[in-house]
């Protein structure tokens, strides 16, 4: 029947007419009849022809409908409602193929359904029994019986010919019988509708979703194994997909796969089966799991292009020339029992309406479809595992550089997209009649035979390594329109350093200007290790850095110039006398400023630079050197008295005064700038450790900031994220992204401290003094002077020995210490002790001076307070007032006074013989509270020389020699003309 008849006969004037002619007539109007039929309009059920089935009525009812034959011939039925059946059989000498066996006879068991009208007889019975049709398929079927007519009837003897009786009639057929039908119809193929089809399986790809307590997020091996583990769920169920897609289809793939199963074979299974050793880790070839991010990319991937395929080839439903003896006189409609069928459900015993590729876009379809199902096979095919691994180079031996493409991802199909990095796109497939993948990416924009250059389909392949102007939209997409673009795809960064790929990546960004952020996190949680922004977040800090930095070197460099002042015109500014004495002070305030002045450039101009430490040791050494110079080289300490009695007892007072006064004193002096730095660096290493945890570390992230997602780029207005492992190897290994931009001004930190941060900065150690006397030995309370303001436990360990062989013994951890001078040692006498942190181990050392002296010694000094409040406020204004000191407000003028008188050694000749203590009462009054004995028997004159002898006793030196100038003179000068 396929084939077309050639030939028709054409009549003429006066022919005899034969059977034979008329016949082909017949046939070729038929035979066209029917081609036209079954190759131009369709063949199947075209519509109704629904069996139901009522078993408590015992009918089964076929609904009218209409139907075409794989042979072209119609069939249209009205409802129909049987209720009996009988066996069938060929009428005698009809023989149709598929109910005989090779010896022409009937073998297949056939029943015919009947209505109510029909007669009973002998082997008629009703529908009541349900068993019977449980494994019965309804069938139309057109009986071709040509009937014999009679001839020599009556008075003629002409030949009546034959009359061909077409009758439909409505068949139940086994289960078992109607396969051996197919089998001789269809070779097991039921029809072009692929009914297979709807056992294709969704797959679904898992999430692989991190909990920020968990170890994936702090080590690299159990990082990756999440995502091994999330592929291989996965791995065999989209596997088995594929390969039951060739199953189903196969006859549209006979041409592209040699008529072999793509899956089963090489080099795809090969490419398979690589993939998962690498994701169960058993291949020595590769370095451990790098790149399995794009691994799962691939199945992603694999996944889109698997169900694209699927959704298209679904509504395939036609066939260019299909084979006619599929069904020639029959049409299956479906289960007696099988009850109505839902949308997504297809009987395989219904022969469903297939359509020739004429008006309907099939042809286009299959054509898609068979391009899809390539894709999946060239993608891969293209899947480079060594580039994902770091095992192969770009171009020249180079690495693989960073590009960004353009693409609409996430929200479209694979077509759609840009291909991804780790597709060799312009690899040509093994199958001869496949090509590139590229060429099959977009079925849509290949057969619209496009030119490259025009970009319809965007590759990181296809890219210029040189960005810096404009060719065509496919090397050098970020040139042209990218509105209708809402994603960036960012690669070639696996195994680059993330500050190479960072600032490669922000330098595409500001030139193409593209609106996404970039942030590079740690997967090791030590925070220590970690790279950290300081142009961001610390502000403020360095602001007050830079002005307490200012203040202090402004004050060092004061005091440079006020020595380099005094320096030069000491001679002018002090007698001879004194030059001595001066020279020596001139060069310890040198050596002073020389330490400030260290001091100052121990900081450097940037906060992050600051070592504090160093800051601190420098500042301590200024702190002992002036304490040394006033305690030990000015001998203060030695004007400490201690009696002849009760030496124990003075020794304990005098020195737990010392101990409670040093401590006040070294806080008041850290007040000046101490305590600033001290608060300006707490602040920053505290604020540095809470942005590294914040922001840096890719645990905390992804707790602060929800809807992290690996997907090989960014959207238009998210961040993205790369992840390294730690500070020492910083090569990147993965990407991520979030759909918002973040970090840019969230840069906190909690405003009262969580408890986690550590300041670890060593303990303090201050310098202690103490004093005794000869052969007793004295505690010291170091832990007390050595107090911390942010608090601690503190343990102290102290040397055995002195500087002089004195001994140093410790009470317990906390001290005190005690101090046992050598026998018979008199003089200073130092010791070095230990202080630690208990709880970080760091620690300090400090000094200890002890003063050891002779009992009931005194140190006397010239004047002092209590002398001249004892003389009165009168005469010692009187005495500032011709001195020429100016008193401020709230000045104290006895201390004034004092200062001064010390500075001149006393009240001067002038002063005594015709100054203010030129009055005899004055004279009287003064030596009485300096504690001189006089009675009214004593001179004038003597108590002058009693005043200059208590002087040259007490204040360095009897009548001073005539001097060029002295201080009261320059005083009397003023301050603006010395200066």
């Amino acid at each position: 029947m396929s084939e077309l008849l050639n030939t028709y006969p054409v009549f003429e004037s006066n022919q005899v007419l034969t059977s034979t002619q008329l016949n082909k007539l017949v046939n070729y109007l038929d035979r066209q009849n029917r081609l036209t039929r079954a190759k131009l309009i369709g063949m199947g059920v075209v519509c109704g022809l629904e069996i139901s089935c009522d078993t408590s009525e015992n009918e089964l009812t076929i609904s009218k409908g209409t139907g075409i034959t794989s042979e072209g011939y119609l069939i249209n039925l009205g409802e129909c409602k049987t209720v009996k059946y009988r066996p069938y059989s060929l009428p005698p000498g009809t023989i149709y193929e598929p109910f005989v066996n090779s010896s022409n006879v009937q073998d297949i068991k056939l029943y015919e359904l009947l209505t109510e009208k029909a007669d009973d007889g002998p082997d008629v019975k009703t529908l009541d029994n349900e068993v019977f049709l449980t494994d019965k398929v309804v069938l139309l079927f057109i009986e071709s019986f040509d009937k014999d007519l009679k001839s020599c009837l009556g008075k003629s003897c002409d030949e009546l010919g034959k009359e061909r009786i077409l009758t439909i009639r409505k068949l139940l057929i086994s289960k078992d019988d109607l396969k051996t039908v197919w089998n001789r119809t269809n070779t097991g193929k039921l029809d072009a509708m692929f009914p297979e089809k709807y056992d294709l399986p969704v797959v679904n790809m898992p999430r692989t979703l991190f909990d920020p307590s968990k170890p994936h997020t702090s080590d690299y091996t159990e990082f990756s194994l999440l995502y091994a583990k999330t592929i291989l769920n996965v791995f065999d169920d989209l596997f088995d997909a594929l390969n039951e897609t060739y199953a189903v289809y196969r006859p549209l793939f006979l041409e592209s796969y040699n008529g072999q199963n793509p899956f089963e074979e090489n080099p795809v299974a090969d490419k398979i089966s690589t993939i998962r050793n690498f994701l169960e880790n058993t291949d020595t070839t590769f370095t451990p799991y790098l790149g399995v991010q794009y691994i799962y990319d691939l199945f992603l991937d694999l996944i889109l292009a698997y169900n694209e395929f699927r959704l298209t080839a679904f509504d395939l439903m036609s066939e260019c020339s299909p084979d006619m003896t599929r069904f020639p006189k029959h049409l299956m409609l479906g289960e007696a029992l099988g009850g109505s069928l839902s949308l997504c459900e297809q009987s395989e015993y219904r022969h469903y309406f297939v359509q020739p590729p004429v008006y309907n876009l099939q042809k286009q379809l299959v054509q898609k479809t068979i391009a899809l199902h390539n894709r999946i096979v060239l993608m891969l095919e293209s899947f480079d595992l060594e580039r994902i691994n770091g095992l192969t180079e770009g171009e020249e031996g180079m690495g693989f550089p960073i590009r960004i493409t353009p693409g609409l991802e996430k929200r479209s199909t694979l077509s759609r997209r840009s291909v991804p990095w780790y597709y060799d796109v312009n690899l040509l497939s093994s199958y001869d009649n496949l090509g590139r993948l590229k060429d099959y990416w977009d079925f849509d924009a290949s057969r619209t035979c496009p030119l490259e250059a025009d970009g319809l389909v965007l590759t990181y392949d296809d890219q210029l390594d040189d960005q810096s102007t404009a060719k065509d939209k496919l090397s050098t997409p970020l040139f042209y329109d990218i509105q209708d673009y809402s994603f960036f795809r960012i690669e070639g960064y696996i195994n680059t350093g993330f500050s190479l790929a960072l600032s490669r990546i922000n330098d595409l960004k500001k030139q193409f200007n593209l609106p996404f952020d970039t942030v590079a996190l740690q997967l090791d949680p030590d925070a220590g290790t970690l790279e950290l922004d300081y142009n961001c977040g610390f502000e403020d800090i360095q602001e007050e850095y830079k002005m307490a930095r200012a203040n202090l070197c402004g004050i060092v460099y004061d005091l440079r110039v006020i020595y380099k002042f005094i320096k030069e015109n000491s001679g002018v500014i002090f007698n001879d006398d004194e030059k001595g004495d001066i020279e020596e002070i001139l060069k310890r305030v040198k050596d002073l400023i020389e330490l400030l002045v260290t001091l100052c450039a121990a900081m450097k101009d940037c906060v992050q630079d600051f070592d504090f430490v160093r800051f601190r040791l420098i500042y301590k050494e200024v702190l002992e050197y002036i304490l040394d110079f006033f305690l030990v080289d000015m001998e203060l300490m030695k004007k400490v008295e201690i009696g002849e009695e009760d030496q124990e007892q003075q020794i304990s007072l005098i020195n737990g005064g010392f101990q409670r006064v040093f401590p006040l004193i070294f806080k008041i002096v850290d007040l000046l700038f101490y305590n600033k730095f001290l608060r300006i660096y707490y602040a920053f290493k505290q604020r540095e450790y809470y942005l590294r945890k914040e922001t840096a570390v890719f645990s905390t992230f992804i707790n602060r900031h929800p809807g992290i997602d690996h997907q090989a780029g960014v959207r238009k207005g998210g961040t993205f994220i790369m992840l390294y492992k730690d500070g020492e190897d910083d090569t990147v290994f993965a990407d991520f992204n979030l759909p918002y931009l973040c970090c840019g001004s969230e840069n906190c930190v909690p405003m009262c401290d969580d408890g986690s941060f550590n300041f670890d900065l060593p303990p303090f150690a201050r310098p202690d003094y103490a004093v005794t006397t000869i052969d007793n030995s004295v505690e010291v309370d170091v832990l007390r002077n050595d107090y911390q303001m942010l608090g601690g436990e503190f343990e102290i360990d102290s040397v055995d020995t002195s500087e002089t062989t004195g001994g140093v013994s410790q009470g317990s951890e906390t001290g005190p210490l005690t101090y046992i001078p050598k026998e018979g040692f008199i003089g200073f006498d130092y010791f070095n002790y230990t202080l630690t942190n208990v709880k970080t181990g760091k620690s300090d050392i400090a000094k200890v001076t002890i003063l050891v002296k002779k009992p009931g010694e005194e140190d006397k000094g010239c004047y002092n307070v209590q002398i001249l409040q004892c003389w009165g406020e009168v005469p010692v204004r009187e005495t500032l007032a011709k001195r020429g000191v100016e008193i401020g407000p709230g000045d104290n003028i006895f201390r004034l006074l004092l200062n001064d008188l010390q500075a001149t050694g006393g009240f001067t000749d002038e002063e005594i013989s015709g100054g203010v203590l030129e009055d005899g009462d004055r004279r009287r009054q003064l030596l009485t509270c300096i504690g001189l004995p006089v009675n009214d028997n004593t001179s004038y004159k003597q108590m002058g020389e009693m005043i200059r002898q208590y002087q040259k006793d007490n204040c360095g030196g009897g009548k001073p020699e005539p001097a060029c100038y002295s201080i009261p003179i320059l005083k009397c000068w003023g301050i603006n003309n010395v200066i």
